[in-house]
């Protein structure tokens, strides 16, 4: 079985995502993973700012296969017009372009679902005393089907549509996605 290992990102790793690429084939979404992680205003900005968490994934002979961050954000929970809850968030996760559907063996674990194992497991690990409600949520562009396809399987359930400030794409809204823990 191909497993991965997993660092800590920081900025000393900027070199080594600098070729980071999910492609452009699917959509926009593809080329703002990519940035995200490879812009010092991306994640590193987002690790200063919001206290999240960031890890780059790599196969034991150090080739990069994707990252995947975990932070906290404050969402309307269990419904619309509940209170604000603070819950944990992926921000952006990401899986290089040419590792997409990789291992294909029978019997092997997609790397894309590795990461996505690790970061709810950090979910559920995180530090008790930390006012965290146990749910794990996400936003996936609407039009990306095959992520909306993969996060159902990993067990997260439509929750909102909302279009993100950042987000000046006409008619696009970001799905948001839940996993109770």
């Amino acid at each position: 079985m191909s497993k991965l290992a997993r660092k800590d990102f920081h900025s000393t790793l900027l070199p080594d995502v600098a070729d980071f690429d999910c492609g452009d084939a699917e959509g926009a979404w593809c080329v703002e993973v990519s940035e995200w992680i490879r812009d010092p205003d991306g994640a590193l900005l987002s690790m200063a700012r919001r206290k999240t968490k960031v890890w780059l994934y790599c196969l034991p002979d150090g080739r990069l296969v994707g990252y995947g961050s975990l932070g906290t954000s404050k969402w309307e929970w269990p419904e619309f017009g509940s209170p604000l809850s603070t819950l944990f968030h992926i921000p952006f996760f990401g899986v290089a372009q040419h590792f997409r559907g990789k291992p294909d063996g029978e019997g092997e674990v997609r790397y894309s679902r590795q990461i996505m194992e690790d970061l709810i497991a950090e979910a559920r690990a995180w530090p008790a005393g930390r006012l965290v409600t146990p749910v794990v949520t996400l936003y996936v562009d609407e039009r990306n089907e095959s992520a909306m396809k993969f996060y159902r399987k990993c067990g997260f359930r439509d929750f909102r549509e909302k279009r993100l400030p950042s987000d000046t794409t006409p008619g696009k809204f970001n799905l948001g996605m839940v996993l109770p823990l």
